[in-house]
């Protein structure tokens, strides 16, 4: 029987929620290159077979916050659009058999079918790592790190989600998952529960924040319900089947990796310093073609 697929990503254009404000580095440049990357995703959906949709403002987001508001865990705009994907993950599972989700900073380099090379029985496809240098790597083990984190680091992410796990007493391995990619089919996307879910995450983490002592206070006043840290205490707290998709599929090109060349064989690559115009002329696409 063949199956029913759609690749989708959200783009929230920061400038009809920030009120005009200047916007940062990362920001404007998504903003400067979005119709060549959407063109870019929107061509390997026809590669796949799949539909295609991007999210952007609209009145069923303004409903979303309202839900966010009502659930008391609205935090951040950032933040509710990060929860905004795996809504509509779940929603979009309750239609299609397999749903692929692509923050709009991945940039596509294969014509490989990645629905034909998961097989989605055995588990959700994501890619989780470690984002640190390998004695900081230990160090967060221990519930400290040789330098002063962001509320974004992937440490303090992984620091949260392991509070969140120990606090259950299950298992989990110590790095969270990267939510720019997510392969999923409907099983498991309803064995998340995501959104169900939320409402527990940010009482519980408010607790954490004042009472676990096992994690320095620069990192623990940091906790938040970010999406990643709660992505990833869900599937192990829900026993929820993964598969790692591996760098070869999610290769993050950030501030760490930069100077180095990115890999040949990386099919998809994130862009997390949003670097757009290295990463194009790697690859040789030629953007003023798509705009």
């Amino acid at each position: 029987m063949e199956m029913s697929r759609i690749i989708f990503s959200v783009y929230i254009d920061p400038n009809e929620i920030y009120n005009g404000d200047p916007l940062d580095f990362k920001s404007a440049q998504l903003s400067k290159h979005l119709k060549a990357l959407k063109y870019k995703q929107e061509e390997y959906a026809k590669i796949c077979d799949a539909d295609y949709r991007i999210y952007e403002l609209d009145d069923a987001y303004r409903l979303f916050l309202d839900r966010l508001d009502h659930l008391e865990v609205f935090e951040t705009q950032y933040q509710c659009i990060q929860h905004y994907k795996h809504y509509l993950m779940n929603e979009l599972s309750n239609s299609y058999d397999e749903v692929l989700y692509l923050d709009l900073d991945v940039f596509i380099n294969t014509k490989e079918n990645i629905f034909e090379t998961f097989n989605l029985s055995n588990g959700i496809g994501i890619y989780g790592y470690l984002d640190d240098k390998p004695e900081d790597q230990e160090n967060i083990k221990q519930g400290w790190l040789s330098y002063i984190p962001k509320h974004t680091s992937v440490s303090v992410k992984t620091a949260a989600m392991m509070s969140l796990c120990a606090n259950l007493n299950c298992t989990f391995p110590n790095y969270v998952f990267n939510t720019a990619i997510m392969l999923v089919n409907k099983k498991f996307c309803k064995k998340i529960d995501y959104m169900n879910e939320l409402k527990h995450i940010k009482e519980t983490i408010d607790e954490l924040k004042e009472n676990d002592n096992w994690w320095a206070d620069y990192i623990r006043n940091y906790f938040s319900i970010n999406n990643e840290t709660a992505l990833s205490y869900l599937v192990h707290k829900n026993g929820v089947k993964w598969q790692s998709i591996g760098p070869e599929w999610h290769y993050p090109y950030n501030s760490r990796n930069q100077a180095y060349d990115i890999p040949e064989d990386s099919k998809f690559i994130h862009v997390i310093n949003k670097d757009f115009v290295k990463v194009f002329s790697k690859f040789n696409y030629w953007e003023w073609c798509y705009i």
